[in-house]
């Protein structure tokens, strides 16, 4: 491959994606572009007598601190060979080098900006690399060249995850180049204590940058020896917890911790300084404002040139707003999955519904045009005639009223149901719906039971809809209540409101029914084929008509087959009208 070739290779648009000219032969692609003069860049090397040596703290700081930085396994700072790359620091990686055309830090030498490599099984350049597909199965891949002050590129600081990452921001690279300017400075400041010219200024300037780093880094860096004592704490630790030296050194960092996430965050500390392992945990900070906030603390383990535990390098980043965006989307779910259950429910019940309308038009239809057809065919006794006729009679007058029942939620839902407001004595309507219903009592020999208090005041509203709120309820006690049973009224005086209590002893309510009986076409047994008839319309038109006065009704029932009792209260003086929520208008009478 040509150098020109390999410029094109590495184009900025190709390094951002990751993507590479193939090999004809389907095999990796070697680096045959060498930054140039290569020979004086490997003298430039050279000169820093860095190859092979022992391990040093100060590269080990850079590298454990990049790792935790950006949250990867690996991290190295590696020097370009002749024909190896090898590792002068290294986090998470075995062995001390690999060759060349292995190594993807190769590729970040022949550029000036950092190179990126979201995903290395989409980069043509490293098919068939076996560390990308074999051992360790490197995914994402981001490196830093290191540039000394005269241009030369000695190697780069990489940092390598096994899993791919859709993106790594400008801030990112940035961060990374300065940890690789410290690197060099590194470099820099060893040759320096080769050459003893400036040994103290360098060493402070290093020192100076790598705190520098951490204390504005956007997370609170802190260091502990091989004891677990503190002996590092970034100025963003003491900026956000108001601690100081001499509160947050050695154990005193676990003071400002939230009391109920103490001892369970220095049980975990503890646990891995005994194994000697990284660790991960979440606990709540107490802030210099005094809110608590939620932290993720993470470390890996130090280690010296013999591989000897040192301590920790850590970090801990404010998760708050994270904490704060999954409690969130918890309760979006709940209420997407209740709204869903809620939508399917209506939509069930207005199918139960419709089949419900269609058996109840259709049972009094039928009934009356057979016995039309049979009076028409002139076949029927005047006795059989007589009793046609109320056959037909008493189902058009169902008809009627399951029309009325329609009609009347048709008016309250579009706002267009009038009441004739006046004085009206609770009494009297009372009355006339206990005459109404009775020859159905009668039927059925049901006991009408009223103890009307004469001395319960006067309402003001439409006496013809209070009528049909207690009609409604007798004879929805008369349908659920068998036969010989018994149906009670009572009217009384509470307080500023006056009760009307319709207490029977039919069916009852099951409990996980009892919430919804007040609903639209809401049935306790909606099929069609159900015992009772009806379209489920009745109680929640009582509802609405007893709001409309400024009342309420409730339900109460001890369960199946114990009865139900219902309670109408309405206000006594003068009425008012709740129309956005009723959608019911004072007016003339229909």
């Amino acid at each position: 491959m040509s150098g020109a070739d390999t410029g094109e290779l590495l184009s900025a648009v190709q390094i951002e994606i990751g993507v590479g000219a193939p090999d004809p032969s389907g095999g990796a692609v070697a680096v045959s572009g060498l930054p140039a003069p290569e020979d004086e860049r490997l003298a430039a090397l050279r000169r820093y007598d860095i190859l092979d040596t022992a391990p040093e703290p100060g590269f080990d700081r850079i590298t454990a601190l990049a790792a935790r930085l950006f949250s990867v396994p690996v991290c190295t700072v590696s020097l370009v060979d002749e024909c190896r790359v090898w590792f002068k620091s290294k986090v998470g990686w075995q062995g001390a080098q690999v060759t060349r055309e292995e190594s993807l830090c190769s590729w970040a030498v022949l550029q000036e900006e950092t190179l990126v490599i979201h995903d290395t099984r989409l980069d043509r350049r490293l098919r068939g690399n076996p560390l990308v597909h074999v051992e360790p199965g490197i995914r994402f891949y981001a490196g830093a060249p290191l540039i000394t002050a005269d241009g030369f590129k000695l190697g780069a600081l990489c940092i390598i995850d096994t899993q791919p990452r859709e993106r790594f921001d400008a801030e990112q690279r940035r961060t990374l180049a300065d940890l690789a300017a410290i690197v060099v400075d590194e470099l820099e400041l060893r040759r320096s204590l080769r050459q003893a010219a400036c040994t103290a200024v360098a060493l402070g300037e290093s020192e100076r940058r790598f705190r520098n780093m951490a204390d504005n880094a956007p997370v609170m860096v802190w260091v502990v020896d091989s004891t677990g004592v503190c002996t590092y704490l970034s100025h963003s630790w003491y900026d956000f917890t108001g601690q100081t030296e001499q509160t947050g050194l050695g154990f005193g960092w676990l003071d400002a911790l939230h009391p109920e996430d103490r001892e369970q965050a220095k049980a975990t500390f503890l646990e891995a300084l005994g194994r000697r392992a990284a660790f991960c945990l979440e606990y709540r900070l107490r802030r210099t404002d005094g809110e608590d906030r939620w932290v993720m603390d993470s470390a890996v383990p130090g280690l010296g040139p013999e591989g000897q535990f040192e301590g920790y390098i850590g970090s801990a980043i404010d998760i708050t707003e994270r904490k704060h965006t999954e409690a969130l989307r918890a309760v979006l779910l709940e209420r997407e999955q209740l709204a869903r259950a809620q939508a399917e429910d209506a939509n069930r019940i207005k199918d139960e519904f419709l089949a419900t309308l269609g058996h109840e038009l259709r049972s009094p239809l039928n009934a009356i045009l057979g016995w039309v057809q049979m009076l028409r065919g002139g076949r029927l006794n005047p006795a059989a005639q007589v009793n046609a006729l109320e056959v037909v009679e008493r189902n058009a007058r169902a008809q009627n009223k399951l029309i009325e029942d329609l009609l009347d939620v048709s008016r309250i839902i579009t706002g267009k149901l009038r009441l004739d407001v006046q004085p009206v004595e609770l009494t009297t309507v009372i009355t006339a719906a206990i005459d109404t219903v009775r020859p159905a009592a009668e039927a059925k020999n049901i006991k009408l039971v009223t103890v009307l208090d004469p001395k319960a005041a006067t309402v003001s509203g439409d006496p013809n809809r209070l009528q049909q709120v207690v009609w409604n309820l007798l004879s929805n006690a008369i349908k659920f209540t068998p036969k010989d049973g018994r149906v009670q009224v009572e009217l009384s005086r509470l307080d500023s409101c006056v009760e009307i209590v319709v207490t029977d002893s039919g069916v009852g309510i099951a409990p996980a029914v009892l919430p919804h009986v007040f609903e639209r076409f809401r049935q306790a047994d909606s099929s069609t084929t159900r015992t009772y008839g009806g379209l489920g319309l009745g109680l929640a038109i009582v509802r609405q008509l007893a709001e409309s006065h400024g009342g309420s009704v409730r339900a109460d029932s001890p369960g199946v087959g114990k009865g139900t009792t219902f309670t109408v209260s309405l206000p006594v003086g003068t009425m008012r009208y709740p129309e956005a929520e009723s959608g019911v208008h004072p007016g003339e009478p229909n």
